[in-house]
């Protein structure tokens, strides 16, 4: 007779990792990788295990990884459903229609105080050159690929050309994350987020269009 292995998930370990990762989330994004330590990601928590991360992760690299794929499944379903949409009205192979499909779920990820978080931590890890930054723009599944196969179709590079373009157009996109969240009281406080978005994704369709130098 078989045997039936039951696996359990405990909810309170489960939401104890989402806890840690959209505080590290957060806390990377305002204060930079290098000046938040894992306990004072315990603590953002309210947790009194110094080791709280290690439990729930192993390494930095692993809790870093995690922090990477979180927002993955949302953003796939969300360009999933933009690039269906697309299809739907004729417009899927258009390279600007393309270009914000890829590029929008990143947009409306936030957390809880309605701060892109996410897309300025990626900015904090791209800065010190330890983010897989084509990775995201280009995650590894069905709708992504999808969708960049049929971008890379349109432009008029390729190979290292190619990634070395991508790599200026994330920067170009994580960066105006970070000016979008710290216009207060500066000189582009009269600009809202979707605004400068908008700008940001005509820039970067203009660098991914450039002809060759």
């Amino acid at each position: 007779m078989a045997t039936t292995v039951r696996t359990r998930t405990d909810p309170r370990s489960e939401a104890t990792r989402v806890a840690l990762i959209e505080a590290a989330e957060s806390l990377f994004a305002r204060h930079g990788f290098d000046a938040v330590s894992l306990r004072q990601i315990g603590a953002a928590i309210g947790s009194g295990n110094t080791r709280v991360v290690a439990y729930h992760f192993g390494t930095k690299d692993d809790f870093i990884d995690a922090i990477y794929r979180h927002r993955v499944p949302a953003m796939e379903e969300r360009r999933r459903e933009l690039l269906a949409e697309a299809d739907a009205a004729g417009r899927g192979q258009d390279l600007a229609t393309l270009s914000r499909i890829i590029s929008q779920p990143l947009f409306e990820q936030t957390d809880a105080d309605g701060q892109h978080s996410y897309g300025r931590f990626l900015c904090t890890m791209m800065l010190r050159d330890r983010g897989p930054t084509p990775m995201v723009l280009t995650t590894p599944t069905p709708a992504t690929l999808t969708i960049w196969s049929r971008i890379q179709e349109q432009l008029p590079v390729n190979g290292p050309m190619l990634l070395m373009r991508l790599h200026i157009v994330i920067a170009m996109l994580l960066d105006a994350f970070r000016l979008m969240d710290n216009v207060r009281g500066q000189q582009f406080s009269g600009f809202s987020a979707e605004r400068i978005f908008e700008d940001t994704i005509a820039m970067t369709l203009a660098a991914f269009q450039a002809p060759t130098a």
